[in-house]
């Protein structure tokens, strides 16, 4: 855990600071050298990709939107000096970035999408995004059901940046990657979705923006409201397992349990006197 005995950081013209939160509208090349001793980073930088379709696909708002933003890669080489980060990145990306990883361990991490853009053009739907996290041996947190090497959630409709990620997305990663007391750094905030979510959790972090627009939207966000998370969730219906052969014989024809939309364990859905029912015909013979 990173000792900061000076909030926010000195000998940065910071452009917004609050007690857990600062943000510096500049490029991070310029600020990084800058900073004290981050605990973890999580950053979502622009991708490497062509923003262009075909037919009805090429008139696509989106596509127009994130091109000549999303399509110009970043200096992968920045991350080399923390020793835990996690960074979604395109198709692409993966082969180089993971030269990065260097002797932490890593995890590939893949936020699939219910709801992607309906154009395939002759290839696989856009329903996932990749997300490397690596960390140095001791640096891996978060509880059991924070684990699952996927993410369910959907895209969002209203969004105030053209690559915005889902508050609940972020915040898996960031139990993974921290505990209390942590500070966390995003290189590249975009409209400060990290920011937020890391103020949500108690935690310190630093956002670098190049874009005074939206580092105007990431200061809205911040003065809202710190969400509450430590309100218990109803208890999740007991897990019952059927065997594949359990499963033939009833008549089921797709698997009873689907993931949590916040990447959570599979946990059953519907009413659980039903499948207690099946499971006692079954085992009864």
């Amino acid at each position: 855990m990173s000792k900061v005995e000076n909030w926010p950081p000195p000998n940065i013209d910071w452009y917004y600071a609050d007690d857990s939160c600062a943000i510096a509208n500049a490029d991070c090349r310029k600020i990084l050298p800058l900073l004290p001793t981050v605990d973890f980073v999580l950053t979502d930088p622009p991708y490497e990709i062509v923003a262009t379709g075909g037919g009805i696909g090429a008139q696509r708002q989106y596509l127009a939107d994130i091109t000549d933003f999303t399509d110009c890669g970043f200096d992968m080489g920045i991350l080399q000096s923390f020793h835990s980060w996690a960074c979604f990145c395109s198709k692409t990306q993966l082969q180089e970035l993971l030269q990065q990883v260097g002797n932490r361990r890593w995890m590939l991490v893949t936020w699939n999408k219910p709801n992607p853009t309906p154009l395939s053009n002759g290839n696989y739907l856009p329903d996932t995004e990749y997300i490397i996290h690596a960390w140095k041996a001791g640096n891996l947190h978060g509880g059991f059901r924070d684990k699952s090497r996927f993410i369910v959630y959907p895209c969002q409709q209203d969004k105030s940046h053209p690559n915005e990620k889902p508050i609940p997305v972020i915040l898996k990663m960031l139990r993974m990657g921290t505990q209390a007391g942590d500070l966390v750094l995003d290189p590249f905030m975009g409209s400060g979705t990290t920011l937020r979510a890391a103020k949500d959790l108690g935690l310190r972090a630093i956002g670098i923006e190049i874009s005074r627009d939206y580092c105007d939207i990431a200061i809205q966000r911040l003065r809202q409201s710190v969400l509450d998370f430590s309100t218990p969730k109803p208890e999740p219906i007991k897990q019952m397992e059927l065997s594949s052969y359990e499963l033939e014989r009833s008549g089921i024809k797709q698997s009873p349990f689907i993931g949590e939309t916040d990447g959570n364990i599979s946990e059953m859905q519907g009413d659980e006197a039903m499948w207690q029912e099946i499971h006692d015909d079954l085992q009864r013979g």
